[in-house]
């Protein structure tokens, strides 16, 4: 037998386990948020934040390409100090 069941079947407390599963994940499914209110809210849900969200992922996505591109034609592993800190100010962003 092949398959999710026939490995579920062969853990000692597989198919208890997948039942205990499946029952958590029905429970968070009929889980709703609350409305969401306030600045910060209505700051997150504005245009202008999703624009300079997508512009950041664009920026880092360049600047990994960039990256990738640079440490294989130099054969290296050294990076460049401004792209550390771009890394780092995108992580800062992602936070």
């Amino acid at each position: 037998p092949h398959g999710l069941g026939a490995m579920v079947r062969q853990v000692p407390c597989g198919e208890r386990c997948a039942k205990r599963f499946l029952k958590s994940v029905e429970f968070l499914e009929s889980l709703s948020e609350p409305p969401r209110t306030g600045c910060l809210a209505r700051f997150t849900s504005s245009t202008a934040f999703a624009i300079v969200v997508v512009c950041v992922i664009l920026a880092n996505t360049s600047v990994t390409i960039y990256e990738a591109d640079t440490l294989i034609q130099n054969q290296s592993t050294e990076t460049f100090t401004w792209l550390s800190i771009a890394e780092l100010a995108f992580s800062a962003f992602y936070v």
